[in-house]
């Protein structure tokens, strides 16, 4: 974590400390409004650690909806709350929920080993009959993270096709034997994205914006190309060693990647999370699917928490939040949260042109809600 990571985490936790006791279910939208202002009102200046977005809705009703920052720090064009921001991680999301779709059609079930769908270009069989489409939803693969040396020196302008992930990942080998443990894994995203285009016949993000992003009029939802002249896209930057601004132009993969590559609005995201609420995408037995915990943490004793499918899950009693977060392969200029309390019917939606700081602001008012409800 880097230096403006730190503080703005340090500036969270005192604002976090400083009156727990006294968020009760009845003032706490008021609560969030007032954590979130003070946040923003701090880390938004121009040398502030943070830039972007925010909306915040109890059922269908705004609590809290603003931006701040820069969407082009070189013709200083400030950030709005329709701003597109590349949303990292998050788009994993929608491989999650495609592939719940087709297990509705019956065209999949979690159970199927992936060597039924994926060629040893992209891993050995001694590899692929030892995992499910399960594992992979679950992040219970044992297969690891895509970022390597390798994959930071290559050019970002050589991935525009599933194919072209290949070469980094057919040499991955596993951490841990299939559903024993654990391990967020971008490796186990992309070939969810393979086994997607295998079943459907369409690309990925074909199939994406035909049965998601379109159905629920996500109109500001898309795989942008950064190299094309899109109106109304975030620019990313992040601080160097110097504590000099930069832009992600050369960090971040331009199009259509499976685990990063959409662009996205807090209100688009805002769909995305009603529409599960009210099974519009998946059924209400898939969406129990999504949200249960399948290897539980022992890190709390008396909170559950772990991966559902593709959903972080954290439960106590009635309480139950669904997380999603992001950020770019390396790390720099994007990053993105995502808050949905089913039974509450709180929705957090976060997103930055920096790196990290969505993360942490979204996680903070999430322990809020929480620390409320347990």
């Amino acid at each position: 974590m880097n230096y403006t990571s730190l503080k703005l985490s340090f500036l969270l936790f005192i604002f976090f400390i400083q009156c727990p006791a006294q968020i009760t279910k009845h003032n706490l939208e008021q609560k969030l409004v007032d954590r979130a202002s003070d946040i923003l009102d701090a880390e938004c200046g121009v040398q502030g650690d943070f830039s972007g977005t925010i909306l915040i809705t109890k059922k269908d009703s705004i609590v809290l909806e603003r931006s701040c920052g820069e969407a082009s720090k070189r013709f200083h064009i400030k950030n709005e709350i329709d701003t597109r921001f590349n949303i990292g991680s998050l788009s994993e999301m929608f491989i999650t929920i495609s592939m719940m779709q087709l297990y509705e059609q019956k065209l999949i079930t979690f159970e199927d080993k992936i060597s039924k769908y994926i060629t040893e270009d992209w891993l050995p069989r001694t590899i692929s009959d030892k995992i499910t489409i399960h594992h992979l939803l679950s992040h219970s693969s044992g297969l690891g993270f895509l970022v390597n040396s390798d994959y930071k020196d290559r050019s970002r302008e050589l991935f525009f096709n599933l194919e072209d992930y290949i070469p980094f990942v057919k040499t991955d080998t596993l951490n841990f034997e299939p559903g024993s443990s654990t391990q967020y894994s971008n490796v186990g995203v992309i070939l969810l994205a393979v086994l997607l285009e295998k079943v459907s016949g369409k690309k990925h993000f074909e199939y994406i914006l035909e049965h998601i992003f379109e159905p629920l009029d996500m109109q500001d939802t898309n795989f942008y190309d950064m190299n094309m002249p899109i109106e109304n896209l975030a620019i990313g930057y992040y601080r160097d060693e110097f504590d000099e601004w930069k832009n992600n132009f050369y960090t971040t993969i331009l199009y259509k990647g499976p685990s990063g590559g959409i662009f996205s609005t807090v209100q688009d995201l805002h769909k995305f999370g009603t529409a599960l609420f009210e099974h519009k995408l998946i059924s209400r037995s898939s969406t129990q699917k999504l949200s249960t915990i399948q290897i539980p943490s022992n890190r709390y004793t008396d909170v559950q928490q772990g991966y559902g499918y593709g959903f972080f899950v954290r439960e106590k009693g009635e309480y139950k939040a669904l997380s999603y977060f992001g950020f770019a392969e390396q790390g720099e200029g994007t990053s993105s949260g995502l808050f949905l309390f089913p039974k509450q019917e709180y929705i957090i939606c976060i997103l930055s042109n920096y790196d990290k700081t969505a993360i942490e602001f979204a996680g903070q008012l999430g322990k809020m809600i929480s620390k409320t409800w347990e």
